[in-house]
């Protein structure tokens, strides 16, 4: 038949099958004809910036740990990053490291000052927190 190609070619590596003309083996890279050199992957380079998301003072001041005042600001918090994030990522950025307010809290991530200190709790005011992104570059 005319216009038709054969698979005739071989990997002597993988042993996997390919038309006559192919220069290097599909599975595994191996170069078919002499001076062939298999593709190298490009490497993937990594841009980092620290990006500082502001708590507003009014609704994160004089918060206690564990009451349901704190699950209303760690949900307001949450929401604010996301803001953030979200506007970071237009730009191709993404978060390198946990991003939710409870997180970013436990790890000690989010820059807070403590209140006050009573015999049965402890009061924070949460004022920032800084944020690590990352993006390929270009």
């Amino acid at each position: 038949m005319r216009g038709t190609k054969t698979v005739a070619i071989y990997c002597s590596k993988c042993g996997r099958q390919h038309p006559d003309d192919a220069n290097f083996c599909m599975g595994c890279g191996q170069p078919f004809k002499v001076g062939g050199q298999p593709p190298r992957p490009t490497p993937r380079q990594w841009e980092y910036k620290d990006i500082i998301i502001p708590f507003p003072r009014d609704r994160f001041s004089n918060i206690p740990i564990t009451t349901r005042r704190y699950d209303e600001v760690s949900r307001l918090g949450d929401s604010i990053i996301l803001a953030y994030l979200q506007q970071e990522g237009r730009l191709g950025w993404q978060a390198e490291e946990p991003t939710d307010f409870r997180t970013l809290d436990r790890l000690n991530l989010i820059q807070k000052r403590q209140a006050f200190v009573t015999m049965f709790n402890e009061r924070f005011t949460y004022e920032q927190v800084s944020i690590r992104l990352k993006r390929l570059v270009p």
